[in-house]
């Protein structure tokens, strides 16, 4: 450690503390592994490199010569719960997140989604955005549809993060028609400008799903609805690929109600 490089910030009215958090981003072992750690930490279980507080607006931030870091501070007023008031790295503000929920049809991506939305604050980005609007000029499938929804696709995340649009929640269904280089874009682009995305997989027994397919929710968006249709795709790979490359967390959510799922997700990232 190099003694500390000093960070300051405004302060904020009726605050009486400020919790400081920083990742390391040259070296994530040292997020993940206790005894690599800043000493004193209050971390626990949460992968961060420090997690300390302050009852000024100056810190000293210890650091490790030629380590980058990202940092920043929840104000604290009393009786409240954190409140993001202000990070600094590369000109970033607060933690940047993108919650990508993947997984089969009918395994309740979107419910959890909405709620998770609900709880957190975060702008939704449900596939069907965009694969319904696409659908109106390209059969689905088709060499034009592929790449209309592909430039959509890239389009919206290439601005993000962007004023207005700190935090998003991605729904995807894996199918064959979605290039592998979508995805793998996906998992590197975004990160290279500081979002954080877990990836979560939500999924259901096939006898949850099945029972699932026709749901009037379903029937609001052009999602998959035929019961043999979905049989037959199934039965010959359509839904293996693209390969998602990590996933962070689990859900099945014919054990786990959306409220409890959602709570899961909250907890796990540190999203609440």
């Amino acid at each position: 450690y190099n003694g500390g490089v000093p960070i300051s910030w405004w302060s904020f009215p009726e605050a009486t503390a400020y919790y400081i958090r920083a990742v390391d981003l040259t070296d994530d072992s040292y997020n993940s592994d206790p005894s690599k750690r800043f000493p004193g930490n209050n971390c626990g279980n949460v992968a961060h490199y420090l997690c300390t507080t302050a009852y000024s607006t100056s810190f000293s931030m210890p650091a490790i010569p030629g380590h980058s870091y990202w940092f920043w501070i929840h104000a604290a007023p009393p009786g409240w719960r954190f409140l993001c008031l202000f990070g600094s790295l590369c000109g970033n503000s607060c933690p940047v997140h993108l919650v990508f929920l993947h997984g089969p049809a009918a395994a309740g991506k979107y419910t959890v989604a909405k709620e998770l939305a609900t709880l957190t604050g975060f702008e939704l980005y449900h596939n069907h955005l965009v694969v319904d609007e696409v659908l109106k000029s390209h059969a689905f499938g088709t060499p034009g549809f592929v790449a209309e929804r592909d430039r959509r696709w890239r389009e919206f995340f290439a601005q993000f993060p962007g004023p207005g649009r700190a935090n998003i929640i991605f729904t995807f269904n894996p199918e064959n028609t979605v290039p592998q280089a979508f995805i793998d874009w996906l998992f590197t682009e975004p990160l290279r400008r500081g979002v954080r995305l877990h990836s979560v997989e939500i999924t259901a027994s096939e006898a949850v799903i099945e029972q699932r397919l026709g749901s009037d929710q379903r029937r609001q968006f052009s999602k998959l609805t035929d019961l043999a249709l979905y049989r037959r795709l199934r039965d010959n790979g359509t839904f293996a690929t693209p390969v998602i490359p990590r996933t962070d967390l689990r859900i099945d959510t014919g054990k786990s109600s959306p409220t409890d799922s959602v709570a899961l997700i909250a907890r796990h990232f540190n999203l609440g």
